[in-house]
C-alpha cells in the first residue's frame, strides 16, 4: 500500500460517533450542495464540512467535503473529519453492503491535494467510523474519478463497484470488488465516459438487466459521450451487447423504461430503442 495511504488509513480509523440527535436537514456542517443516501443499518449518511481547500471543482460546485457523517438506525452518530491534505471530490454519498454482513458501508471518491482522487470505502464498526479500503490515488493533483453503479455485474453473489478514471481524459472503466480489507480490480473496459466537465449530473449510467440473463448490465455512455454503450460481465468476460448511437453528446437525466431516455448537451432528450 503506498505511504500516503497506509498513513491517511491509521489517521481516520480514530474517527469516533456522538450522541446528538441530526440528520442532514437540520446539521449545520452539512454540505448542501450534495446528495444524502439512506440505508437500512445506516439510516442516512451526508458529506460534512464544506472547503475551498482543493480547487479543483469538477462537477460545478463551489466546495468539496472535508468529512461525512452518518446516522445509524439505532440513533447514534458518527463522523469522520478528514485530515487538511485530503477531500470528499463527490457529491453523492452511496451505500452498499459489499461484505454482506448485514450493514452498509460508505462509497466516495477521495481526492489528494498533490495526488488527485482514488475510491473509498468507509465502514462503521461500534463507534468509529473509518476507511476500510481505497483503491491508488491516480497520482497527480487535479485528476478526478466518477463511481458508476454498484451491483452484482457477474452474477457470484458478490457486489462490484463499477467507476470510470479520469473520465475527460482516460476515460477507462473499472470494476472493483472489496475483498476483505482490500479494493481489487476485476475488469477494465476502454473508451467510456460518464460525466461532461463542468456539469453537477454525475449518475449518467445505470444497471440493468438488459439481456435478461438475470444479472445486471451496465450501460454508460461511450468515450465521445455520443452512444450509449450496453456492457455485460457475466462469466468473466467482458461482453459489448449492443451501442447506441446518438443525435449528440450525453450529459445526463439516463433512465430506462422499455427505452433509452437521455438528456443531451444541447439541452433536448432522445429517446433510443435496442433493435
Amino acid at each position: 500500500m503506498p505511504l500516503l495511504m497506509a498513513v491517511l488509513l491509521a489517521f481516520l480509523l480514530g474517527s469516533a460517533g456522538s450522541a446528538r440527535a441530526i440528520d442532514f436537514g437540520s446539521d449545520p456542517d452539512a454540505l448542501r450542495d450534495s446528495v444524502a443516501a439512506r440505508g437500512s443499518a445506516v439510516a442516512e449518511a451526508w458529506f460534512i464540512l464544506p472547503t475551498g481547500r482543493y480547487d479543483h471543482f469538477v462537477h460545478d460546485n463551489s466546495a468539496e467535503a472535508g468529512g461525512l457523517r452518518a446516522r445509524m438506525a439505532d440513533g447514534r452518530i458518527v463522523s469522520l473529519v478528514l485530515p487538511s491534505t485530503v477531500v470528499f471530490e463527490d457529491s453523492i454519498v452511496r451505500l452498499a453492503d459489499l461484505d454482506g454482513d448485514g450493514t452498509e458501508e460508505i462509497i466516495a471518491v477521495l481526492s489528494s491535494l498533490s495526488q488527485g482522487a482514488a475510491l473509498a470505502v468507509i465502514g462503521i464498526d461500534g463507534d468509529r467510523l473509518g476507511i476500510i479500503a481505497a483503491t491508488p490515488f491516480i497520482g497527480q493533483p487535479h485528476r478526478w474519478l466518477n463511481p458508476a453503479q454498484i451491483a452484482d455485474f457477474d452474477g457470484d453473489g458478490r457486489l462490484e463497484i463499477a467507476l470510470v478514471q479520469m473520465p475527460h481524459l482516460v476515460k477507462r472503466l473499472e470494476l472493483w470488488r472489496l475483498e476483505g480489507s482490500t479494493l481489487r480490480r476485476v475488469a477494465q473496459v476502454d473508451d467510456v465516459s460518464n460525466h461532461a466537465i463542468g456539469t453537477e449530473q454525475q449518475s449518467l449510467s445505470l444497471a440493468r438487466d438488459i439481456n435478461g440473463d438475470g444479472v445486471p448490465d451496465l450501460v454508460i455512455p461511450s468515450g465521445s459521450r455520443e452512444a450509449l454503450r450496453v456492457i455485460s460481465f457475466t462469466e468473466g468476460r467482458v461482453t459489448e451487447l449492443v451501442q447506441l448511437a446518438l443525435d449528440g453528446a450525453a450529459v445526463g437525466d439516463l433512465t430506462y423504461e422499455g427505452t433509452f431516455s437521455v438528456r443531451l448537451a444541447d439541452g433536448r432528450t432522445q429517446r433510443v430503442a435496442i433493435p
